[in-house]
């Protein structure tokens, strides 16, 4: 089948078939194919702990829950850690949940604690060693 380039504009009334092509593609702007490699969204299914909880490889990209009326820690350490990766916590109870570095610095505009119950806070690896922690903290 032959392909003509046209320029106009169109009004449709009624519905447009189509006709074939290739699905799940980026196009650029210009309707160039665009085939360059997007990081996927993902987020996990929330995981929920009542004591204390160290961050890995494995459960990056959940949302930790933080369910007990007693404060408690999430241990933050580089071990599988790529730079970009997140952990979000909430703090579903109403014992206050604290960050703590192992090995990392991270480093927060407020304290390393959830404000009050039902507070979300999200660590992201910056550098090498360095953690930015963000959401709803304490104040200093």
């Amino acid at each position: 089948m032959a392909v003509k380039k046209i320029e106009a504009d169109l009004i449709v009334n009624g519905a447009i078939k189509k006709l074939g092509g290739t699905s799940f593609q980026f196009l650029k702007a210009n309707g160039d194919v665009d085939n360059t490699s997007y990081l996927p969204l993902t987020q996990g299914m929330p995981a929920d702990f009542i004591a204390s909880f160290t961050v890995s490889a494995s459960n990056r990209g959940s949302l930790h829950v933080y369910n007990s009326a007693s404060a408690g820690n999430a241990t933050i350490v580089n071990t599988g850690a790529n730079i970009g990766d997140r952990y979000d916590f909430v703090q579903w109870g109403t014992g206050k949940l604290t960050l703590v570095g192992s090995g990392v610095t991270l480093r927060s505009a407020e304290t390393l604690i959830t404000r009050k119950q039902y507070s979300v806070i999200s660590v992201i690896k910056i550098t090498a060693t360095d953690w930015l922690v963000t959401g709803d903290l304490q104040l200093l």
